[in-house]
């Protein structure tokens, strides 16, 4: 029996190493990769370092400072950045700033300032009143009826969707600083006990539950 000649592919195949055929690596996607990856490690250090350059309960003045200054850096490394875009980044990044570190951002302090501030609270409070015996779960349908008489008439305008989000809006707002307001005095409890503890054993198995690569699950008894 002949011995069958082996084709151009075929002997390409062969002496071709296994791992370059199965799994080719493209040296774009490593270096996306890593930038991706520099990327997350660098915004958590801008976060440490504009929380620490602020301070847990910073002034107005202190704060706009910082602001300003973050913008200036902002718009230095991207030049071409057009119209209010750092203005924007920064209000991305603040987000972010205030979820991860649960610093309340302060308001102004000038007499107008004050007296816009009520001005809008006040609004705030009757609308909130109007819609008081109305359910979240309500609301999300009285906005969906909305929607639909709005689609029926394009052409009007209907101020009720406006008014019915602001109202999720704040309510949503509420219960997310209450939230914050929680886990900010939590913190401050394990700081404290962090800073008490003098327990090395204690202290490794509070690095090794804090550690969001472990995963921790607790027994109520």
């Amino acid at each position: 029996m002949g011995q069958r000649v082996l084709t151009n592919q075929e002997e390409t195949m062969k002496s071709t190493p296994l791992s370059t055929v199965a799994s080719p690596v493209t040296s774009d996607a490593v270096a996306a990769g890593k930038l991706f990856a520099q990327s997350e490690i660098n915004a958590g250090q801008a976060l440490d370092l504009f929380a620490r350059s602020v301070g847990e309960t910073p002034t107005y003045e202190v704060w706009e400072r910082e602001r300003l200054s973050w913008v200036n850096g902002y718009t230095e490394e991207k030049p071409k950045a057009k119209g209010d875009a750092a203005y924007q980044a920064f209000k991305r990044f603040k987000d972010r700033l205030v979820d991860a570190y649960a610093i309340e951002v302060p308001k102004a302090t000038s007499e107008a300032a004050e007296k816009k501030r009520a001005e809008r609270e006040a609004k705030q409070v009757k609308l909130l009143e109007r819609y008081e015996a109305q359910s979240d779960d309500e609301l999300h349908t009285l906005i969906s009826r909305a929607y639909e008489r709005q689609a029926k008439n394009p052409l009007a305008s209907d101020t009720t969707i406006k008014e019915l989000k602001a109202v999720l809006k704040t309510r949503t707002k509420g219960h997310e600083a209450e939230t914050k307001a929680e886990l900010k005095a939590k913190r401050d409890e394990v700081i404290k006990a962090v800073r008490a503890c003098v327990d090395m054993e204690r202290l490794g198995l509070v690095l090794e539950m804090l550690d969001e690569g472990n995963e921790v699950s607790f027994v109520t008894q």
